[in-house]
């Protein structure tokens, strides 16, 4: 058996079901042993498989930081074996407990969800349309949704995010996969209690229908870097044939809609549209398309008055997990993914993923990835942000995921969960 301190022979009784082939170690479900691996070990390694970029530089960071000399593929069997059952185990997560000292509920309560590709091998990507430029699909979306905290602003009325309140739902599934995930998550984390719900996102029709469906009377607001973009496109559909103009006119546009809402530039581009019939229809349809955009996002875009109410007009939190828990693992350079037969629903409807041949050599990292799953980088991380508010004495069945939701990618050591079959036990090393 592997500990923290090498491996022990471990000497325990084996019963075996004829009928069913099968058999059990009692004693391995009494310890929370996962495979032969402790259950400290078995968290360390979840951990390393989780956060490194492949199960190779996971297992380097294993053998450098706790001697842990590990084969890469035992990090993917790893996986395999918990991915399957983890969204069970976070289902049974309670709600936050109320702490001892009441404190205030938090001002305002963030939600957002975005969508990012992940490359996928050829026989997956078969007869999906795409953004390709002749129709194919290069990537698969993978959804994925975040939850934070506001209590406070800085001394010049700009939001502060709580620290270390965000978390991260994620799937391969639909648009309305992840908005069940994402209020599911709000829900735990408290949004009945927070004074005011925030919803940020992007344009995409699917964010807002979600919005609708499943935070109904939610603050919306559109993300202002998107909004920004469409007024610089506006701004060069007027001022086609004059770059500079155009530019400046995007920069005066965008201040004068950060300080209030596009109501004045809309205005003076329907004027600009009025009084040059002349323009060819094209010109004309790309103009009143921006301006039908920007109309369209009102309600979303009273910059002016949500800044002077103190919330985030930007979703740079949701950017930003798109960039690190998808595509710091699952968009490496050389990897290509598939869709492993079997369900994993550790993360809303996700499957198991395991990655294909590298399409340049010299990539043994991501050859050495013969299983993994985005599940388990969304779910755990959404667990571990979080595992810090379960009640102590939390019991998470060994036999299923819980050294996956165990560990805590932000306080490691913070977590109060207890390893056990009914009892409570305290692991071993």
């Amino acid at each position: 058996m592997r500990t923290l301190f090498g491996g022990i022979t471990l000497t325990r009784s084996y019963y075996h079901h004829r009928p069913s082939g099968t058999g059990r170690c009692p004693l391995d479900e009494a310890l929370g042993l996962e495979g032969g691996d402790s259950p400290a070990a078995a968290r360390l390694m979840c951990r390393a498989a989780s956060q490194s970029p492949s199960y190779g530089e996971g297992a380097a960071d294993l053998a450098a930081y706790a001697g842990m000399r590990i084969d890469p593929r035992d990090l993917g069997r790893l996986v395999a074996r918990v991915a399957p059952d983890l969204r069970e185990a976070l289902a049974c997560l309670p709600p936050a407990p109320a702490p001892e000292e009441p404190a205030a509920p938090p001002a305002v309560l963030y939600v957002s969800a975005d969508g990012t590709g992940v490359p996928m091998r050829r026989e997956e990507l078969a007869g999906r349309p795409g953004k390709a430029a002749d129709g194919t699909a290069r990537t698969r979306e993978a959804k994925l949704g975040c939850v934070f905290t506001q209590t406070s602003t800085d001394e010049e009325g700009r939001p502060v995010r709580d620290p270390g309140s965000t978390s991260y739902v994620g799937t391969f599934g639909g648009c309305r996969e992840i908005a069940v995930l994402l209020r599911q998550e709000a829900v735990r984390r408290g949004m009945g209690r927070a004074g005011t719900i925030v919803y940020l996102g992007d344009g995409a029709a699917w964010v807002w229908e979600n919005c609708r469906l499943t935070f109904p009377g939610a603050v919306e607001i559109l993300d202002f870097y998107h909004a920004g973009e469409h007024v610089g496109q506006l701004a060069r559909a007027i001022h086609d044939t004059d770059a500079a103009l155009a530019a400046a006119t995007q920069e005066q546009w965008c201040r004068e809609m950060r300080q209030t809402s596009p109501a004045a530039l809309l205005g003076e581009a329907r004027a600009l549209l009025a009084a040059h019939p002349e323009w060819p229809e094209a010109r004309r349809g790309a103009i009143q398309a921006e301006i039908d955009y920007l109309r369209n996002h009102a309600g979303r875009t009273r910059y002016g008055e949500f800044q002077a109410k103190g919330y985030f007009i930007g979703s740079g939190v949701m950017e930003a997990g798109c960039k690190t828990v998808v595509g710091r693992r699952l968009k490496q350079s050389g990897m290509f993914w598939s869709q492993h037969s079997g369900p994993c629903p550790a993360a809303g409807q996700q499957r198991a993923a395991r990655p294909g041949r590298p399409s340049c050599k010299g990539q043994a990292a991501a050859t050495r990835d013969r299983r993994t799953s985005c599940s388990v980088l969304c779910a755990v991380h959404r667990a571990c942000v979080c595992s810090r508010r379960r009640p102590a004495g939390l019991v998470v069945p060994v036999s299923r995921a819980s050294p996956a939701a165990w560990f805590n990618w932000q306080q490691a050591a913070a977590c109060p969960v207890e390893v056990g079959i009914g009892k409570p036990h305290q692991g071993a090393a």
